[in-house]
């Protein structure tokens, strides 16, 4: 953005809410009913990087449009707000939460899915899903931004310090 109007550049910026606990020191985990296969950076991660320039799209013509959240202890999710690629546009959108390992029970419907902070009574919980929903079959998902308001206590478990992803342990003895 070097070199263009502050005007220009405010329009790219986004300011999270502070009880926005949709993030990294919250240790939240996103599991996407898809993820594009076409494109690898348009990955679920971007949903929380705080740029509106970047998407997370899904894979186009996936028969389910959700977002799975969980985080390692419960959270209090009071309020929502998502900012949508309009080309994909759902008609609503509902707020899950599990009741048994596969099965998942409404708690919120939203119609309006526009960036408006949109609140609703308290849910406890530590999963979350996030059902994207078209009477026309919505063929993709794609989301710039969003977030969660609410509370959920931060993480005191430090990041690793070794330079790998995974600690790998070898089935036979040594």
């Amino acid at each position: 953005l070097n070199g263009q109007s502050e005007a220009v550049k405010n329009k790219y910026l986004f300011h999270s809410s502070a009880e926005n606990i949709l993030s990294e020191k919250h240790r939240c985990l996103l599991l996407p009913s898809s993820q594009s296969s076409v494109d690898i950076n348009k990955k679920i991660e971007n949903i929380m990087d705080g740029d509106l320039d970047t998407v997370y799209t899904g894979e186009k013509n996936s028969p389910d449009n959700w977002i799975e959240l969980r985080w390692p202890q419960p959270v209090r999710i009071n309020g929502l707000r998502i900012y949508l690629d309009k080309k994909y546009q759902p008609d609503y959108l509902t707020l899950e939460v599990p009741t048994t390992k596969f099965s998942w029970d409404e708690k919120i419907k939203i119609k309006a899915v526009d960036e408006q902070l949109k609140s609703f009574p308290e849910i406890n919980t530590d999963r979350l899903r996030i059902n994207f929903h078209n009477e026309t079959k919505l063929q993709t998902i794609s989301i710039r931004e969003l977030e969660l308001i609410g509370f959920a206590f931060e993480t005191l478990v430090e990041t690793p310090k070794w330079p790998c992803e995974y600690i790998w342990y070898p089935n036979e003895k040594l």
